[in-house]
């Protein structure tokens, strides 16, 4: 008996976890999608049970767990310009979020100032591209997302000791004259161009 067909509309989650269960049981199935190019650009997502199970049956529940952060290659086209997580969304274990929607927005607001046309769209990339990928680095070498989000009761165990662990030595080091003796925390250095700006605005 020949196989059935089936036509999917739209390949997000829905069609894809669709179209992946019905060819396991033979179905000969073609999905349409309107977006032209392969949508790599991912948002967190949290799954649970019972939907956990189905991820763990399809064998891809690692790749989710990557938590691999936003990277395109162009921010802008055309009178388009992307800004903040549409343009370069970070994991949430980097905690930089807020610290380069903060520092795009004014960067992006400088150059358009400057310059009204496809210029300041290119000079907005070229001087944000190396600092966002620095914000989008994953802590520990990569591997935060698997040390902060075990699977097993032995992991979640030492994760909670851990916690308790470094709550104590925060109180400790509070208390006593030892938080002095600790170096002032580092950030990233960056031209943000104040004082062209402040300038701009005296004249």
């Amino acid at each position: 008996m020949p196989s059935e067909r089936v036509l999917i509309c739209g390949a997000g989650v829905a069609g894809s976890i669709l179209a992946f269960w019905l060819a396991k049981h033979n179905f000969q199935v073609v999905v349409v999608e309107r977006s032209k190019a392969e949508q790599k650009a991912r948002q967190e997502i949290e799954i649970e049970e019972p939907a956990l199970k189905v991820v763990k049956l399809m064998g891809i529940l690692d790749q989710l767990n990557e938590r691999k952060p936003v990277k395109l290659q162009n921010w802008s086209q055309h009178r388009v310009v992307l800004l903040g997580d549409a343009a370069w969304a970070p994991s949430p274990f980097t905690g930089q979020g807020i610290q380069l929607a903060i520092i795009g927005a004014w960067i992006l607001a400088q150059e358009l100032s400057r310059n009204r046309g496809p210029v300041a769209l290119e000079n907005y990339e070229k001087r944000l591209c190396s600092y966002v990928e620095k914000g989008q680095s994953i802590p520990l070498g990569g591997y935060a997302p698997y040390i902060f989000n075990p699977q097993t009761a032995w992991g979640i165990w030492l994760l909670r000791a851990i916690f308790r662990l470094v709550s104590w030595m925060v109180r400790v080091v509070s208390w006593t004259k030892l938080a002095r003796m600790l170096p002032d925390q580092q950030h990233d250095d960056f031209d943000l161009d104040i004082e062209a700006i402040e300038a701009e605005v005296a004249r």
